[in-house]
């Protein structure tokens, strides 16, 4: 197990209590960023958001996170962990409501309505459903394929390379439910308010 410290980056994009109390009932050692210097200390970085896409990187590219970001977790190679906006942040383009935007790139993908991916059901997709693996992970070790997890979002990831995707889930269509790429992970759905499950899938990511 790494004993590498836990940054958890807080950029006003959403509560933070919850990811928080959840890493510290796991026993990390964690601290929570407000400022892109402090990630250049030897870190872990777990980067939660809610909201808009283009709001969110006007926020991090006027606040000096994008630059901060893109040097630590791609060139220093850094493990991140994106969860719901924080995932889709992740991605080269956001189209949502009609507005494209930049993202971090840190993975060719889109991001883009679930209606536009053919979901005719209520969106914002809010409530519990499962994964289904596509790639075998280390993330996924000791979750049950029975296991649910909290998803509140509207729009999706949509990766170029399929070999990224390590898990689906199913809202009347098939979108993507966690990526990993080399030190890159993104959890679409809250694992930090999805019971047991979530934990695991958590405490999976911090041990690596």
């Amino acid at each position: 197990m790494s004993n590498k410290k836990i940054n958890i980056i807080d950029t006003g994009l959403g509560n933070i209590n919850s990811i928080s109390k959840c890493v510290q009932f796991l026993n990390y050692d964690f601290q929570i960023v407000n400022n892109p210097s402090l990630l250049e200390e030897d870190c872990k970085i777990v980067f939660p958001g809610v909201g808009s896409f283009s709001h969110a990187m006007k926020v991090l590219d006027s606040d000096g996170w994008t630059k901060s970001l893109r040097q630590e977790v791609i060139e220093k190679k850094k493990l991140f962990l994106g969860i719901c906006l924080g995932m889709q942040l992740m991605a080269t383009k956001g189209y949502e409501n009609d507005e494209e935007s930049n993202g971090l790139n840190f993975i060719n993908a889109k991001v883009v309505n679930l209606k536009d991916l053919g979901c005719k059901k209520k969106i914002p997709h809010t409530g519990w459903n499962g994964i289904n693996s596509k790639n075998k992970n280390d993330i996924l070790n000791n979750i049950s394929s029975l296991s649910d997890f909290y998803f509140n979002h509207s729009c999706a990831v949509v990766p170029e390379n399929e070999n990224i995707i390590v898990s689906t889930t199913f809202h009347e269509i098939e979108f993507v439910s966690i990526v990993n790429y080399n030190n890159i992970y993104g959890m679409q759905f809250h694992p930090e308010k999805s019971g047991d499950a979530g934990k695991k899938l958590l405490k999976n990511f911090l041990a690596l």
